[in-house]
C-alpha cells in the first residue's frame, strides 16, 4: 500500500509528537523510581531424593524474626509512600466507601439445630457470623473474624485474659488494683488497653452461655470482681448478642469467697465435661 505525501507528513508529526512526550517523561521516570528494599539470598539448599534445590528465601518464613519484620515494614512503608503520591486516591478511598457503606446480611442456612446467617455492618473488615434457635429468635454472635481474640468466650480465654494468675504474669511489676487505677487515669495505655480486653473477654463468656443456654441473671465474683464496670460491660454485651425487647439479663457482682469458688470451679468442671 502506497502513502501519499500528507499522509507522510501526518505520520511523522505523530511520531515525533509521542517520541518528544516519552523523552519528556524519562526525568520523570527516572525520578519517581522506586527503591525496593533488598531481600537478602540466603545459601540453604535442601536435598530432596538426591535432588538439590535452593531456597534463599526461606529466611522470610519466620515472620516474627527481626529481619522479616523489618523487611516487611520497610515494603509497606514504600507502598505507602507510592499510593499517597496518587492525587485521586482519596476520592477514590472516599467513593469506594461510600458504595460499599450499607448493611450486608447473608443467606441463612442450618445446621445441628440452629439457624446461621452472616451480617456485615458495611464498614466491618470481615462478616460476622450469627446464630439463632429459629428465625426471628434472639441472634448470637458465634464467630467475629474482627475480634482480636476468638469471641466464643471460652473458660481457656477468660484464664488467659481475666485469670488471676495471667494478670501476674502481663503485669508483673504493678498489682491489679494499680492496673484498673491506670487504667481509668488513663496514664498507662498498656493498662488501658488491658481493662478493655479484660471486660470483652467476660462478654464473649456472657455471649457464650446466651448463646448456649438463653439469658437471665448473670453473677460475677472472683478476687478481681470489684473492677468490673457493669455499664462497660453491658455495652460489649450488647455488640455481641442481639436480643428483642423481651429478652434480657442482668449481671451481680458477688463478693469473693473461697466456698463459692469452689463451687464455680465445680460448675465450670461439670459443664466442660458435658
Amino acid at each position: 500500500m502506497s502513502l501519499n505525501r500528507g499522509e507522510l507528513l501526518f505520520i511523522s508529526v505523530c511520531l515525533a509528537g509521542t517520541l518528544a512526550a516519552l523523552w519528556a517523561c524519562a526525568p520523570l521516570r527516572a525520578q519517581n523510581r522506586l527503591n525496593y528494599p533488598a531481600a537478602p539470598r540466603g545459601r540453604l539448599t535442601e536435598d530432596y531424593s538426591g535432588t538439590r534445590v535452593a531456597d534463599p528465601y526461606r529466611w522470610l518464613e519466620d515472620l516474627d524474626s527481626p529481619a522479616t519484620r523489618a523487611w516487611v515494614q520497610a515494603q509497606a512503608q514504600l507502598t505507602r509512600q507510592y499510593l499517597d503520591a496518587i492525587p485521586e486516591l482519596a476520592r477514590l478511598r472516599s467513593r469506594i466507601a461510600t458504595l460499599y457503606d450499607f448493611e450486608k446480611t447473608g443467606i441463612p442456612f442450618r445446621e445441628g439445630g440452629r439457624e446461621f446467617y452472616t451480617t456485615n455492618s458495611g464498614r466491618q473488615d470481615q462478616s460476622v457470623l450469627m446464630s439463632t434457635q429459629r428465625p426471628g429468635a434472639a441472634a448470637v454472635v458465634t464467630l467475629d473474624p474482627n475480634e482480636k481474640f476468638c469471641g466464643c468466650g471460652g473458660l481457656g480465654h477468660l484464664e488467659s485474659i481475666m485469670g488471676h494468675r495471667a494478670m501476674r504474669l502481663r503485669f508483673l511489676d504493678m498489682e491489679p488494683e494499680e492496673v484498673f487505677a491506670a487504667s481509668k487515669t488513663g496514664e498507662n495505655p498498656r493498662c488501658s488497653e488491658f481493662a478493655i480486653l479484660w471486660h470483652r473477654a467476660l462478654a464473649a463468656a456472657t455471649a457464650s452461655s446466651i448463646h448456649m443456654s438463653g439469658p437471665g441473671k448473670f453473677y460475677i465474683s472472683g478476687p478481681n470482681a470489684r473492677f468490673v464496670n457493669v455499664a462497660f460491660l453491658n455495652r460489649c454485651v450488647q455488640e455481641m448478642v442481639k436480643l428483642t425487647p423481651l429478652l434480657s439479663y442482668v449481671f451481680e457482682i458477688v463478693p469473693h469467697d473461697n466456698e463459692l469458688a469452689v463451687i464455680g470451679a465445680a460448675v465450670n468442671a461439670l459443664r466442660a465435661h458435658q
